[in-house]
């Protein structure tokens, strides 16, 4: 197993809490669009998904080390992202093709996470994707 270094964890904190900054931006527009009320079910996902995210952002820059470490500028990785001018039939199909990119980074870290030297960001990772998997597969 290859393991963290503080730099990566560094990097994967700022990077996780800016996507999920994003989508709870996003996930709240559309909660709030009055254009999608003849979706209901998904204006009621997206609510719950905003506050969703907003605590996975927090989490995330919480767990960002205390010891200043240079790291690369934070890049999203692509597909992650949701546009919110997205029609609102193609909404909730975004949302979960976003989902499923951050899902496979954060499996992929986790793989790469020692619990014995870092059970703060495997913690983080768990609360998250705990959430991420109930977000997905919720039917409405």
């Amino acid at each position: 197993m290859t393991h963290l270094a503080i730099e990566d964890v560094a990097e994967y904190s700022a990077t996780s809490a800016k996507i999920h900054q994003h989508w709870f931006e996003v996930t709240g527009g559309w909660a709030t669009d009055e254009r999608a009320e003849t979706e209901p079910q998904a204006q009621q996902r997206f609510a719950v998904a905003t506050h969703r995210h907003a605590w996975h952002a927090e989490l995330w820059e919480r767990r960002r080390p205390a010891i200043p470490v240079d790291v690369a500028p934070v890049s999203v990785p692509a597909g992650a992202t949701l546009g919110r001018d997205t029609p609102v039939e193609h909404r909730l199909e975004a949302y979960c093709a976003a989902l499923d990119v951050v899902l496979a980074a954060d499996a992929a870290l986790r793989s790469r996470c020692d619990e014995r030297l870092d059970p703060s960001t495997l913690r983080v990772i768990e609360l998250v994707t705990a959430d991420l998997v109930r977000l997905r597969q919720r039917d409405g």
